[in-house]
């Protein structure tokens, strides 16, 4: 197998030149530091010999050179140091040119120093410094050029006119054996100035990488401004290398914009002598974009005068780009609820201190959910944006806009004059909300419903404010929607009592108060007990019983639907499941729950499910969970997923108010419906003249095209029921077969049922007053 030479050479000059300095990493402002003081070392010595040779008795005289026979000598040196001097001071020349020039020009220096002393032992000791002070460069060029010089110097002198070099007798009688003696102490010299060159190298490979390690950046300045180093991240900060960045001025280099008014602070620390952090700062990129940053200065010293500062620059991009995150709405870029709390306390402050008077204008965007249901969540969004944009545009620079969530805005407007001030406020909003909006080619109208409340009392509590103008703006709905409505004490009573109330139902619901009733649903055909469904009742003892669908509403304002949704759940699956266990196969019941869309968006829906299917025992095939039809409607991925997660338990899933939504009903294909219960509004009409019988005949077709059972609910009269027979429906629902009654009237009913074969249940059931197994009409 061949070898291959060259990259054997490789490999060998790699493990030969590892330990050695690399050379050549001097700093831009250390290298000309040096460079200039070695230069001026090479002029002051070159004087100095003058004067050396003077007092020696050797004045350079052409007369006295020409005695002496050191004619060339002088004219050589002279010629060296000029040019030396000369291209060390040419700056547009390479350093590598100029420091070997400085170089030669200090060995030359030696050279003719031994020279003029006859070659005084104690003179060879001035080659040696010399040789020190080139590798002072740390870099190969001058450093080689030095020894180079010494050694050709003592080889060609020592072996041609040995006496110029050794004024010893001994060491000119034997000139060769000299000479190797002054080059191993050369190569000893050599080697400790390569190990310190190394050592150095090395603390500031250290140094460099810890710069460049650090997240914020950081640079030098001398006294005069200067950048001395620059690590990797303020170059990255400023769009630039950091070797463009070292010996400029940090002003033009870093383009520092400040506050009005508030000085560099670099410049300010150099003034003071002491550290001054400084934020509000932001630097300016290549590409002129301003970067914020937090900066903070450090003196450096050196016998009580400072030799320069270093600097840190911290990206507060990030950190500014989480505040606004923390503190805005990320759809509209308005303030949130955090922000507006804040502002609304500060207003609160001012009205102490300067007695104005302030309001808060709470704006909910009517039809807003129609336009979200038919053209899409996107065309929502982007319609939410532009209310955004035109409340901007309506309010004084110095008021709040905040977005609450949904398609709700709050507006806080301070340092009012008077009261009358809000409405023209008020007015200019609902006119700017209330004009056409275009998206995408499409033009949505909506209204806006505003309630406000004013005040003037620094004691006021920033919760009760915002609910006083939420109050205030459902009552604007309440009254036909697109109007303004001022909080006031009616208003505020009417609040106390609404509190009052959801104090008084989250007691009830923690202390089992409201009981869940259940009403049968049965076989239209054969008047088997198929199933019952779950429906709350609040018996509250002052008001009287509050049904389910109150009971609904104020679980979804009080934020207890959850707990209500798990309460009912529990409670109807223990009880049915009880039913199972003991009337046996007989009463194979199934279980209808209703639960709402905040349950729903609820991740933790399914799991909470399979926790009461299995601490009750009932199987998750009798349970089926009804929907309501608009949210379903709602047809985002949680919704989906939700859905999804509770069919995976294996219950069965129902749409709830069927027919009453007017969207699409592409819905039915991506969600896995198992029932659809036709909404009560066109069982009601069922038995008269009118479109019902045509829509009710069409859901059936519906639903057995895909495979689904249908429910029809609300069936209140013979003739309803009659209709219903007609159209082939199977499983009906209403007070005309059974009201709703509470778990003991249900059970007898249950076990009149079991004990007797089934009857046509065309006619009335009983009520939950009638014993079981009276008559009916």
């Amino acid at each position: 197998m061949p070898v291959d030479v060259g990259a054997t050479l490789q490999r060998l000059r790699a493990v030969l030149t590892r330990p050695l300095p690399e050379g050549g990493r001097l700093p831009d402002d250390v290298w000309s530091r040096r460079h200039r003081g070695l230069t001026l070392l090479l002029a002051v010595q070159a004087a100095a010999l003058v004067v050396t040779a003077e007092l020696a008795g050797s004045a350079i005289t052409w007369q006295h050179l020409a005695s002496e026979g050191t004619t060339g000598a002088a004219i050589v040196f002279w010629i060296v140091v000029a040019s030396a001097t000369t291209i060390a001071l040419i700056e547009r020349l390479r350093r590598a040119v100029r420091t070997g020039a400085v170089a030669i020009g200090l060995i030359a220096c030696s050279a003719y120093l031994v020279h003029i002393t006859g070659g005084l032992s104690e003179v060879h000791l001035h080659v040696f410094v010399m040789l020190a002070v080139v590798s002072l460069y740390q870099d190969w060029l001058p450093f080689l050029a030095a020894s180079g010089a010494i050694a050709l110097h003592h080889l060609v002198l020592g072996t041609v006119v040995p006496q110029r070099l050794f004024a010893d007798p001994a060491s000119a009688d034997a000139p060769g054996r000299t000479v190797v003696l002054y080059l191993l102490f050369l190569g000893a010299a050599n080697v400790a100035s390569i190990l310190a060159w190394r050592l150095g190298e090395r603390d500031r490979a250290r140094a460099d990488l810890v710069l460049d390690a650090t997240a914020d950046g950081v640079h030098g300045v001398d006294p005069q401004g200067r950048i001395t180093f620059a690590n990797a991240a303020l170059a990255k900060l400023v769009g630039e290398r950091p070797e463009r960045l070292v010996g400029r001025d940090h002003h033009e280099a870093l383009g520092h914009v400040a506050p009005e008014g508030q000085p560099c602070p670099v410049c300010t620390t150099v003034r003071a002598g002491r550290g001054v952090p400084t934020g509000g700062l932001a630097l300016r990129r290549r590409d002129g974009r301003d970067v914020p940053v937090e900066c903070g200065a450090t003196v450096l010293w050196d016998k009580g005068v400072v030799t320069g500062i270093v600097a840190t620059f911290r990206d507060l991009t990030e950190r500014e780009r989480l505040q606004r995150q923390a503190l805005h709405d990320e759809l509209t870029g308005l303030a949130n609820r955090t922000l507006l709390r804040a502002h609304l306390a500060q207003a609160l402050a001012r009205i102490d201190r300067d007695r104005h008077t302030a309001a808060l204008l709470f704006c909910d965007l009517d039809q807003f959910k129609d336009v979200n249901d038919t053209l899409g969540h996107a065309t929502g969004d982007e319609l939410l944006r532009q209310a955004a944009d035109r409340l901007r545009a309506a309010v004084r620079a110095h008021d709040t806009v905040s977005r609450m969530g949904g398609d709700e805005f709050v507006v806080l407007c301070t340092d009012l004059e008077s009261r009358a001030d809000v409405m023209v406020i008020a007015e200019r909003l609902q006119q700017a909300l209330s004009e056409p909006y275009e998206v995408e080619g499409l033009i949505a109208n909506v209204s806006v419903s505003v309630g406000l409340t004013v005040f003037d009392d620094p004691r006021a509590n920033a919760d009760a404010l915002l609910e006083e103008a939420d109050t205030a703006m459902y009552r604007a709905k309440e009254l036909g929607r697109d109007r303004v409505e001022i909080f006031d004490e009616s208003l505020r009573a009417q609040t106390e009592r609404r509190q009052q109330l959801e104090t008084e139902f989250a007691d009830a619901i923690a202390e089992s108060a409201v009981e869940v009733r259940y009403q049968p649903r049965v076989e239209l055909t054969g008047g088997r007990l198929d199933a019952v469904a779950a429906i709350p009742v609040w018996p509250h003892p002052e008001r009287g019983e509050l049904p389910a669908e109150e009971l609904l509403g104020l679980a979804e304002e009080t934020a207890l639907v959850d707990t209500l949704g798990r309460y009912v759940l529990a409670t109807a699956c223990r009880q049915v499941a009880s039913w199972r266990e003991h009337h046996g196969q007989r009463a194979d019941l199934a279980l209808a729950v209703r639960i709402t869309r905040p349950q729903l968006r609820d991740g933790g829906l399914a799991d909470a499910v399979a926790q009461v299917l299995a601490e009750s025992g009932l199987p998750p095939d009798r349970l089926c969970l009804e929907i309501s039809e608009h949210a379903l409607l709602d047809d985002t991925p949680a919704t989906v997923d939700g859905l999804r997660a509770l069919k995976r338990l294996g219950v069965m899933l129902a749409v709830d108010d069927f027919g009453a939504g007017w969207s699409s009903l592409a819905y039915l294909t991506r969600v896995p419906i198992d029932v659809l219960k036709v909404d009560r509004s066109f069982i009601a009409t069922l038995d008269q003249p009118g479109d019902s019988h045509a829509i009710v005949a069409a859901t059936l077709g519906l639903s057995r095209s895909l495979g689904l059972e249908v429910v029809a609910d609300g069936v209140d009269r013979p003739g309803q029921a009659a209709a219903l027979r007609e159209l082939g429906c199977q499983l009906v629902q209403g007070d005309h077969f059974a009201t709703a009654a509470d778990s003991r009237t249900v059970e007898e009913r249950i076990a009149a049922a079991v004990a007797r074969p089934p009857r046509d249940p065309s006619h009335r059931a009983p009520t939950a007053s009638e014993p079981p197994g009276s008559p009916t009409p």
